[in-house]
């Protein structure tokens, strides 16, 4: 057969081979590498090829590098799978990026990684931060089908790890996997926009993944987070900035410190939707610190050690139609499925159950704040230690949770004349009998009864007055 590419003539492809590549593919190969773990160097070959063709093909085997792998605009580099492996060289010791784009400035554009293996050899490397992919200033960057593993860093870098992302728009992380590094997986952040990571999946690390800074206009969907030290996904906006309008969706969330995470130190309006996520055996589910007008919706939180979420300084959040079940299993019997302290929120139609393990649930959802909505929330279980509800907040409107309201008919007390009496947190039917009573007034409207059922929304009152007092009983639904 002919050789499908001219030699290291240039044009739409040309192919590179490694020194153990097979022989006969590195026989139809355009450039060969001669690069060993001690020296590196097959970076000189692969960035000779990127400037003399749009698309650099690499075969099988393993590409050692003392250097990074430059990528201007409208560059491909594409391996054949998992065998093809791009490896930093033993005792590299420096801080260092496998590939990098050419203008971290100016910024390039349309640029593609796929197929390949990005390995950090942190076994043989004493110091340093190393990464796998560091793109800045890159808009339509695609980062595709690649493993990120084994990448050494300090403990006090931030964000580094696998793949990263800063400054970009536009880009798309899809379908690789991250693994056995010290710090991230996977990093956004620094003013990003318009990014997707979807279908990654990410074990171990500090974190999975991180957006940090600014991140807005994105969608983190669809993948599988394991085992991290802290969060699986961690929005920290700092006190520069607020990451908004993203949408977590779909994730898969196991066994990590904490599973998803909004974290501001100021208080910034973020409009996030958080929704139809799996998180499993976290510490927190999912986590909400100074943030606003955020969705949390449809999500699982499962056997977490602490809460099932958890909210707090917030405001304007919703928390509806989530699923948390068994959690506080372990570590603590202060915790709860769902504590939300925050105002004017919304906590409506969530499912908690308490767990079977050796800790039950202190509370099954705990509110603190002003002027928050607690409704239609199934809370029917007698595992929980405390209450299935606690609110310590201010104006809380509680109405028709299951295993929490109705409460039930109870006796009124009842004052001198004229006697007001103002419904709590939940909707109520006061009852008005005997005595002699002249008026019983609501809003300033007189009915002109004397006795009878009265139904209260929350915080609404009736006046009773009367000569001889009456009996009255509240039924509080």
């Amino acid at each position: 057969m002919g050789r499908p590419y001219s030699k290291a003539q240039g044009g739409a492809a040309i192919v590179v081979a490694a020194a153990d590549t097979p022989g006969v593919l590195k026989s139809r190969a355009d450039l060969v590498c001669t690069g060993t773990s001690s020296t590196g160097g097959d970076e000189d070959s692969i960035n000779a090829a990127l400037g003399r063709a749009d698309t650099v093909i690499l075969c099988p085997g393993t590409f050692w590098v003392n250097d990074s792998i430059i990528m201007g605009s409208n560059k491909t580099l594409k391996g054949s799978g998992a065998g093809t492996v791009i490896k930093i060289r033993d005792d590299k010791n420096a801080d260092f990026q496998e590939i990098v784009n050419s203008d971290s400035v100016g910024g390039n554009t349309h640029i593609t990684v796929r197929d390949l293996k990005l390995d950090g050899n942190r076994t043989n490397q004493a110091a340093a931060d190393m990464q796998g992919i560091w793109f800045r200033n890159v808009s339509w960057g695609f980062v595709e089908r690649c493993v990120a593993a084994s990448f050494r860093v300090a403990a006090g870098a931030l964000p580094s790890g696998g793949i990263r992302f800063d400054d970009c728009s536009y880009c798309d992380v899809e379908g690789n996997l991250c693994y056995d590094n010290q710090r991230y997986g996977l990093a956004l952040g620094n003013s990003s926009s318009y990014i997707t990571v979807r279908g990654n999946s990410v074990d171990g690390g500090y974190a999975c993944i991180i957006l940090a800074s600014t991140v807005c206009d994105s969608i983190i969907d669809s993948n599988v987070f394991l085992n991290a030290d802290d969060f699986d996904i961690h929005l920290y906006g700092g006190s520069s900035g607020a990451n908004c309008r993203n949408i977590i969706s779909n994730n898969v969330c196991i066994e990590g410190s904490r599973g998803i995470g909004v974290e501001n130190l100021i208080y910034a309006a973020c409009n996030n939707i958080i929704q139809g996520n799996t998180c499993y055996g976290n510490a927190r589910g999912i986590y909400l610190y100074r943030s606003g007008f955020d969705v949390v919706q449809g999500n699982y939180c499962i056997a977490c050690r602490i809460e099932g979420i958890y909210v707090a300084e917030c405001l304007n959040v919703s928390v509806c139609e989530n699923c948390c079940i068994g959690n506080s299993q372990a570590l603590s019997n202060n915790a709860d499925d769902i504590l939300v302290g925050c105002d004017n929120s919304n906590i409506h139609s969530n499912f908690c159950r308490a767990g079977a393990g050796p800790v039950v649930p202190r509370c099954g959802i705990v509110v603190t704040g002003n002027a928050n909505v607690v409704m239609d929330n199934d809370l029917y279980n007698d595992g929980f230690g405390t209450a299935p509800f606690v609110d310590g907040g201010t104006n809380t409107i509680i109405r028709n949770n299951r295993g929490y309201n109705p409460v039930g008919i109870s006796s009124i007390t009842v004052g001198v004349s004229p006697f007001t009496y103002t419904a709590d947190a939940s909707p109520e039917t006061v009852y008005v009998s005997g005595g002699t009573v002249s008026s019983i007034t609501k809003g300033g409207n007189n009915f002109g009864l004397t006795s009878g059922a009265f139904n209260l929304e929350p915080y609404e009152s009736i006046i009773v007055t009367y000569t001889v007092a009456p009996t009255m009983y509240k039924d509080v639904h």
